[in-house]
């Protein structure tokens, strides 16, 4: 997400300026997890280790770098079968804790 901030400058009817002057764009990323269809026994895992944690880290394996995250939504799709078995699927919505500002 882009956001821009805004202040106003006076008025001036002398100057080419606008009033409104930008102070301040701030770019956060953001990305969309998806796990694959999981047991009960994995999924009661990631549910009580993963998504109530205040320091999570997304892993970029090809680059092999850290970054710090922040879950901000959690959604859960199950599937029932008739023999009992039970799955779970997680799409889980992250943003980088730290965002990239341009003054």
């Amino acid at each position: 997400s882009y956001e821009k901030y805004y202040t106003n400058k006076s008025y001036n009817n002398t100057s080419l300026d606008f009033e409104k002057k930008v102070y301040n764009n701030q770019i956060t990323t953001r990305y969309e997890l998806n796990t694959g269809w999981l047991t009960d026994a994995e999924s009661d895992r990631l549910a009580f280790n993963l998504l109530p944690s205040n320091c999570a880290y997304l892993h970029n394996l090809v680059k092999d770098e850290l970054k710090p995250i922040v879950i901000t939504n959690q959604e859960t799709e199950f599937k029932k079968f008739i023999n009992g078995k039970k799955l779970n699927r997680y799409k889980i919505t992250v943003d980088n804790s730290q965002t990239t500002q341009n003054i």
